[in-house]
């Protein structure tokens, strides 16, 4: 390595030293990092194998790069990264102390926001909401930390985030975080929460969106009855009713059945809001959805946006039977338009040559 000049060569040198990861290799990966007369990339590539090869050795090495702001931000990144996977207990205070310093670079303190995410640290709590109660710091590093919040998942944060979702006049980006983090928590605690703001049609239509989706994520069968009110309320924006049947296909239980059975079976329905109940109803994987499907794919009457989505939702269902089988080869004898290409790949998932 130290007798190789072409630059290439020595990044991909340096890259195997990380993969072979044998502590031999630290003295002479440091070395690199600390030549600022080295081309960046190997540098850079430097950083990344002593994350690999994961020893305590590097952290000296480490910390000094991300702490140097002449330093290029990439390299400084991947350094934050590579501690982070070494020592989560020196990684802490270096990330808090870039996220504290405002005259940091932007980029640099979304990075140390998402590294202290992925450690899930519950100590950094308190500090991150510090930093989102601040309505005067960068926009973009208050969205990360929300969604940080939520990638910790404690339920300590939960009355913090609902308090910023209930607030109309933070910006929204912050908001919707907020909302996906309470959904990324998945207490079943935040459900009343998301089904009051369903309930408020003067509230921001993203949000109620937003709201729906977590309550998808949670998955609880108690949200089933009011997403379900939701799809009935033909006054309701479409766009919310499609994100009610998408929230039932995640939640996943079968009791979400004879809801999304019921929209399917009315013609009068928005086509949108009928294809949404045919995907739901496919990824819920029941054989009580079969009778349904195959009446409604046997219906030349049909709309055939909605036939279509049958004939592709059919090869992802696990009990399908023969006459599935015979309704699809029937459909690809005869190509009909916009079925039959759908068709066979249905019936080829299905085992069907």
């Amino acid at each position: 390595l130290s007798e190789e000049k072409d630059g290439s060569v020595r990044g991909k040198m340096v890259t195997a030293l990380g993969e072979i990861g044998s502590e031999e290799s630290i003295p002479a990966l440091s070395s690199i990092i600390k030549d600022k007369g080295e081309d960046e990339w190997v540098r850079d590539e430097a950083v990344i194998a002593l994350g690999k090869i994961g020893s305590k050795e590097s952290i000296p090495s480490l910390i000094s790069i991300i702490k140097d702001k002449e330093e290029a931000v990439c390299v400084r990144n991947d350094a934050a990264y590579a501690l982070s996977e070494i020592s989560l207990e020196e990684s802490i205070p270096v990330f808090t102390s870039i996220l504290k310093d405002k005259g940091e670079d932007k980029d640099m303190r979304i990075s140390a926001a998402y590294n202290l995410g992925e450690i899930g640290s519950e100590e950094s709590i308190s500090f991150l909401t510090s930093i989102i109660k601040d309505k005067g710091e960068d926009k973009c590093l208050r969205e990360w930390a929300t969604v940080v919040l939520g990638e910790i998942g404690s339920e300590e944060s939960i009355p913090f985030l609902t308090s910023i979702i209930k607030d109309t006049e933070e910006e929204e980006g912050v908001r919707n975080e907020a909302a996906n983090a309470l959904g990324e928590i998945g207490s079943e605690e935040s459900i009343p929460f998301f089904t009051s703001i369903l309930k408020d049609k003067g509230e921001d239509g993203c949000m109620r969106i937003e709201a729906a989706y977590n309550l998808g994520e949670i998955g609880s069968e108690e949200s089933i009855p009011f997403l379900a009110s939701i799809l009935k309320d033909k006054g309701e924006d479409n766009m919310m009713r499609i994100e009610a049947a998408h929230a039932l296909s995640v939640i996943g239980r079968e009791a979400s059945i004879p809801f999304l059975i019921s929209f399917l079976n009315d013609k009068k329905e928005d086509v949108w809001v009928r294809r949404e109940a045919v995907s739901a109803l496919s990824k819920i994987d029941s054989e009580e959805s079969i009778p349904i499907f195959t009446s409604i794919i046997k219906d030349k009457g049909e709309d055939k946006s909605v036939r279509r989505e049958i004939a592709i939702v059919l090869g992802k269902i696990d009990k399908a039977d023969e006459e599935v089988i015979s309704i699809l080869s029937e459909i690809i004898a005869k190509r009909e338009e916009d079925l039959w290409i759908p068709a066979i790949s249905s019936a080829t998932k299905l085992g069907f040559r």
